[in-house]
């Protein structure tokens, strides 16, 4: 009686049959009535009859409990005749003794998976039922039963293909955001990697909210990349969570909004590659795979990532033009940046080969010092030291004389010359004393750090070797590797967003480049 909107006939035979339960077992269903139609229900006809399997599985696997004969008894009465269970009333009354049932029982198993399966059966057999489950405040309930009984894979399984079923409704994704589901899932869907019925459910309710821009952050805020990608990598002969897996890790990684694409972990594209090379004919996998390598290809660390993968890209690409027409256009686009991209790669190797064997000239041009000679070693006399007795006293000073006049402090020298700073001097004394392989460390460790997405560190250490090979070539110097340093540190400034200063560093580059004898300034660029 104390459910909130519960109406008063109902929420009587309600707590009237509940309490008769306890006592008289299945006896009380011929007291239970509801309001619609007044009469009485009795029977087992709805619970018995199999839809879609979730109740029948639920009674199969749990084994007869008191707690959940009684609800069983309740619901099964209630909904005896098919026709109520369309009915809002109808479906209130059940989805609210359900919810309470499951609050009240939180560490029992049984009562646990029979309300989770109800709830699932009716939410599945008509879409109007579930705004009143939503409403009962289901989405707690489910997200609470998942954190008390971890290690209960039914209980896991069943959640998850609850809150997909309700994720299909694009109403009902905020309450699923706010309730904290996103965790809840992409928490069964890491803890059973290897439970296809728990990993089918969850990538189903992750799909939905990895299209909407909040459900999206909530999922990897929670980690879902690395989740999906695992469970794809664990499941591989599934092709429905294959393809499920692709998109989803294509819409998590695209900001559309922002138009930004973040970067794919290694897992993300071994577990995409993998899918179109284990489901080579499946149409449906290819086009979700060839759809997610689109997209992740339009970020130039991603196209790096593809082009430099250990499995043959191009022949993946090959196979699936041939098994599925339609992604023919995204293909011919994919395997074109491709091929730029080793082509730039294979240049970018070139040009640091070229730099090593310069650096390693300069370095063997240098003369090497000729060590200073050691100094004689300095030869022992023996003296005789006289007692301190008979050693004279030195003589005392004599006292200084007292003069009225004050002394006035002595003038500072001015001079026409101005002397630098401290950060100035430092500099002077590094550009003095540069050493070529230290210029090149640094660089490579600025070329790592950029690699590694550090790119204002990057740039700060190219500055760095920047000064330092100005000065080991000489002022007014202009070749390739000068070159490649300010192009390096032009795309870096790009990367960080400050287009002028990188406009700044990429017109320097092509000056000096026109000053290279015999050099094409747009084949270094």
């Amino acid at each position: 009686a104390d459910l909130p909107g519960a109406t008063p006939a109902s929420s009587a035979s309600v707590s009237k049959a509940l309490s008769g339960c306890k006592k008289h077992g299945r006896a009380v269903r011929d007291a239970v009535t509801v309001r619609r139609g007044g009469g009485a229900l009795g029977g087992k006809a709805a619970m018995q009859k199999k839809r879609h399997g979730t109740a029948s599985e639920a009674r199969k696997e749990a084994p007869a409990d008191p707690k959940v004969e009684t609800i069983r008894t309740v619901v099964s009465d209630m909904l005896s005749d098919p026709s109520t269970h369309s009915d809002p009333a109808t479906v209130q009354s059940v989805t609210e003794i359900l919810v309470l049932s499951m609050s009240e029982n939180k560490a029992h198993a049984g009562v646990q998976t029979y309300c989770l399966a109800t709830l699932y059966e009716l939410a599945f057999e008509s879409k109007a039922n579930r705004p009143a489950i939503v409403a009962a405040g289901v989405f707690a309930r489910i997200v609470e039963c998942m954190a008390d009984l971890p290690s209960a894979v039914a209980i896991q399984k069943r959640g998850c293909a609850l809150l997909w079923l309700l994720a299909l409704e694009k109403e009902h994704l905020l309450n699923f955001v706010r309730a904290g589901a996103c965790s809840s899932v992409v928490w069964a869907l890491r803890s059973q990697l290897t439970d296809d019925a728990v990993a089918n459910a969850a990538l189903g309710s992750i799909k939905p909210l990895s299209l909407v821009d909040y459900g999206r952050k909530a999922l990897v805020a929670a980690g879902a990349n690395e989740a999906v990608a695992s469970a794809m990598l664990r499941n591989a002969s599934t092709a429905s969570l294959q393809a499920y897996g692709c998109s989803i890790l294509s819409n998590l990684a695209v900001d559309v909004n922002n138009n930004r694409v973040a970067m794919a972990s290694a897992n993300e594209l071994d577990a995409i590659l993998g899918a179109m090379m284990e489901h080579n004919a499946d149409s449906a996998v290819l086009r979700e795979a060839i759809f997610a390598l689109h997209n992740l290809a339009t970020s130039e660390r991603n196209l790096r990532s593809v082009a430099e993968h250990g499995l043959p890209v191009e022949d993946l690409l090959e196979n699936a033009r041939v098994a599925d027409e339609g992604c023919r256009a995204d293909i011919d686009i994919l395997l074109k940046r491709i091929k730029e991209m080793r082509s730039f790669i294979a240049k970018e190797a070139t040009r640091r080969s070229r730099e090593e064997a310069a650096s390693a000239a300069v370095v063997e041009s240098q003369p090497v010092p000729t060590p200073l000679p050691l100094p004689a070693p300095a030869q022992e006399t023996i003296q005789t030291r006289e007692p301190s007795s008979t050693r004279k006293p030195l003589p005392t000073p004599p006292p200084a004389q007292e003069t009225n006049q004050t002394r006035e402090p002595s003038p500072v020298r001015e001079t026409n010359q101005t002397r630098e700073s401290s950060p100035a001097r430092e500099m002077n004394q590094t550009q003095t004393h540069a050493d070529p392989a230290l210029a090149e460390e640094v660089q490579r460790s600025a070329m790592s750090s950029g690699e590694r997405g550090e790119f204002e560190s990057a740039l700060t250490q190219l500055h760095v070797a920047l000064r330092m090979k100005r000065t080991i070539y000489g002022e007014g110097a202009a070749n390739d590797d000068l070159v490649h340093v300010m192009n390096c540190m032009g795309y870096l400034s790009v990367l960080i967003g400050d287009l002028l200063t990188a406009v700044a560093w990429y017109k320097e580059s092509l000056l000096m480049q026109r000053r290279i004898p015999g050099v094409d300034p747009v084949s270094l660029a």
